[in-house]
């Protein structure tokens, strides 16, 4: 500013006389009172609207820096209870509530059609137990109605003269006057209602809506991460259980194979894994005696009540759940025999004292009730869909080797038969413990089992037929030559009657082909050129009632396989079966697992990235650089380069080389969109773009990527906002 002296403040000289003239300060001071004056009351207005936007700056910078503290502590509390979801939301509703002058502020959740508070900050508890009790639906009558009506952001600023609020109840417990509602949205969908409230009216900020929203987007992160981990909890409880029942499950074939013939030892075993993985207290097994059912095992083992039950044994009936399973045939449970009005089994004959909860499964052989399966607790409640089932598994182990003893004390009763049941019975343990040593390779398995099968039912040549679809594909062959190896192998069957494994899938049931050179409808041309077969026997391998594959055995002469070669073969069937099970088993296990170990990896990294934004709110480079690592490494990748356009070029910010020369030149370099890179192929299509082989890539213009940097298959991703690069 350019200051001008009034004249009056000039020293004047007389006319006359010379010589300096003597300066008085009083007198000047006079003389420059009104100049003074004049430019004061300028400088005064502009102080104070300097000082005006000064102290708006310095409220809008203690604004932001409180909403700032705030988004931090939200931040450092996602972090520390990122699978809590009740301290984030809390901490959520405190800080809105806190930042936008609010009263109070409610966070309500979907339950099903309707939205219920599940968090309140400023609320007293009468308000929260109404609004809990009182869940919204979509509507008008309410902030959070209209919300979830219209998925966007909604105000009342005054419910007093709202003439569409329906809520004066609320009256009673709160004195708001304004409202605010912000949707959680997850998806398009919303999953939640972030509300605050006034006691006095008017709208809220712009400002303040923008903070809301940013806090419902973080309330929706952690739902999101709430629900991830519920799943890979629930995925790791599935994979713990299975493991448990597989564990078991091999236990038990274990103690078969060691006890093949000590009928006792396997059903004490079965008894005592079925009460433990069922979490219940008792278990017994029931076996069939004539026209009833005595109890033969126990957990926990009990002789003298063992020997004392043969004076009530059960029968069909009603009376208890064994005798309702030897009625039905079928898995019967009782939730809580107090309440049964049919359950009339006298105390002294029960087991276990006060049980409650009992649950009976068949020992079925050819359809037939051989023995029961009863497991109790001393709680009430049914027994679960996989315990049945778990049950049912057992009870099928329990009549394999019901059905092994048999055909043991057979065998001993009959001096003739004594070296070929033997030998059944020997290689039938063999093929235990090599399901047992090998349970999850299939193939040596199959193999063993085929091998058994053929060389103790004299045939000459066996093989076992997986199911592939519609068709059947020979998996285990024994005694083939590479002739009928190769023909089996280039003919899977189907379903019908013009083979011996046709015809098994096509009926479910064991067939015979006495005589191949007589049957009229066999119609496989070219089989007869590689194989001197003329009898053939197929036994199907039924899990859940659908053939799964077939076991083929045959022989140079004609003639029918003997019932005891058949019923060995069925066996072994149902041996493969167990094997082609337990693989499947091991394979969803080996899955899962998988699953679950890649989810905890990419959402460690995703809490690591989060990790790195938290501690460089400000700072990108770390952040962009943290990105590049992170999907470098998940994506198995070698090299991962991140660009950010710069006017109308892009450049690369952030790279991961292991070649420093690479990197650098890849720094370097800017490009822009077009199909000469992948990156600018991206940026051109607005989509994520994929390469097998750079090398062989007509449009790709950067041949160094190749020589220099090692690079065959790229992923290019834009990042695109609104729709565009």
């Amino acid at each position: 500013m350019e200051l001008r002296r009034d004249k009056a403040a000039r020293p004047r000289r007389k006319a006359g006389k010379s010589g300096p003239r003597r300066f008085h300060p009083e007198s000047a001071g006079r003389a420059m009172l009104p100049a003074r004056h004049q430019m004061a009351i300028p400088m005064q207005d502009t102080d104070a609207a300097l000082l005006a936007k000064i102290d708006a700056l310095t409220r809008d910078l203690e604004e932001a820096r409180a909403q700032q503290t705030a988004t931090t502590g939200v931040l450092k509390v996602i972090s520390r209870s990122a699978f809590d979801l009740q301290p984030v939301l809390d901490t959520l509703t405190q800080s809105a509530t806190t930042l936008c002058n609010a009263t109070q502020g409610i966070i309500f959740l979907r339950d099903g059609d309707v939205f219920r508070a599940q968090v309140a900050a400023g609320a007293g508890p009468e308000l929260v137990k109404h609004l809990h009790d009182n869940p919204l639906k979509a509507g008008r009558g309410a902030v959070a109605s209209r919300v979830a009506l219209s998925g966007a952001v909604e105000q009342i600023p005054d419910v007093l003269a709202d003439p569409e609020y329906a809520l004066p109840a609320l009256r009673r417990f709160t004195d708001t006057r304004a409202v605010l509602g912000v949707p959680l949205l997850r998806d398009g969908r919303i999953e939640g209602i972030f509300v605050l409230g006034r006691n006095e009216p008017g709208p809220f900020t712009e400002r303040q809506v923008e903070l809301v929203q940013t806090f419902a987007d973080q309330a929706v992160i952690a739902i999101g991460n709430v629900r991830l981990f519920e799943e890979v909890h629930a995925r790791t409880g599935d994979l713990s259980e299975a493991l448990r029942q597989q564990t078991a499950t091999a236990d038990v074939l274990k103690a078969i194979s060691r006890s093949t013939f000590d009928l006792k030892t396997v059903l004490d075993k079965l008894t005592e894994s079925a009460a433990t993985l069922c979490n219940a207290q008792y278990g017994l097994i029931f076996l069939r005696d004539g026209d009833a059912f005595l109890a033969r095992a126990s957990f926990p083992s009990d002789e003298d009540r063992l020997r004392a039950s043969a004076d009530y044994p059960r029968r069909p009936g009603r009376g208890s759940v064994a005798s309702r399973v030897a009625h039905s045939g079928a898995v019967e449970q009782i939730p809580d025999i107090s309440a049964d009005p049919e359950y009339d089994l006298p105390d002294k004959y029960w087991f276990f004292g006060s049980a409650r909860a009992v649950l009976g499964a068949p020992l079925l052989r050819d359809g037939r009730v051989e023995g029961i399966f009863v497991l109790g607790r001393f709680e009430p409640g049914a027994f679960t869909q996989r315990q049945v089932e778990l049950v049912q598994t057992f009870a099928d182990q329990a009549v394999i080797a019901i059905e092994n003893v048999r055909l043991f004390e057979e065998v001993q009763a009959r001096t003739r038969e004594v070296t070929e049941a033997l030998q059944q019975q020997t290689a039938t343990a063999d093929v235990l413990k090599v399901i047992s040593r090998s349970a999850f390779d299939l193939k040596t398995v199959l193999h063993t089992l085929t091998a058994s099968a053929t060389l103790l039912c004299d045939a000459t040549q066996g093989n076992i037929n997986i199911r592939h679809g519609d068709v059947f594909c020979a998996e285990s062959a024994v005694g083939a030559d590479p002739a009928l190896l190769e023909f089996l192998k280039d003919h899977p069957m189907k379903a019908g009657r013009g083979s011996v494994t046709a015809r098994v899938a096509l009926s479910g049931r064991t067939e015979q082909i006495p005589d191949l050179l007589t049957d009229t409808e066999f119609s496989i041309p070219g089989l007869q050129q590689v194989t001197k077969a003329r009898a053939l026997l197929g036994v199907p391998l039924l899990r859940d009632g659908r053939v799964e594959g077939v076991f083929v055995l045959t022989r140079p002469e004609p003639g029918l396989f003997t019932e005891r070669q058949v019923e060995l073969v069925q066996t072994f069937a149902d041996q493969a079966v167990i094997a082609i099970e337990n693989v499947r088993l091991f394979e969803q296990v080996r899955e899962r697992t998988h699953d679950l170990q890649e989810a905890l990896e990419y959402q460690t990294a995703t809490g690591d990235v989060l990790k790195v934004i938290s501690r460089s709110i400000f700072d990108l480079q770390p952040v962009l650089d943290t990105l590049v690592a992170t999907a470098t490494r998940l994506c198995a990748a070698i090299v991962g380069h991140l660009a950010i356009r710069k006017g109308d070029a892009y450049r690369y910010v952030a790279t991961l080389a292991a070649d420093p020369a690479w990197d650098s030149a890849v720094r370097a370099r800017e490009f822009f969109p077009g199909r000469g890179t992948m990156a600018g192929r991206a940026l051109l299509d607005g989509r994520v773009v994929q390469c097998d082989d750079l090398a062989a890539d007509p449009e790709y213009d950067m041949p160094e990527a190749v020589a220099q940097g090692k690079l065959r298959t790229v992923v290019a991703v834009p990042m695109l906002r609104e729709g565009a690069p």
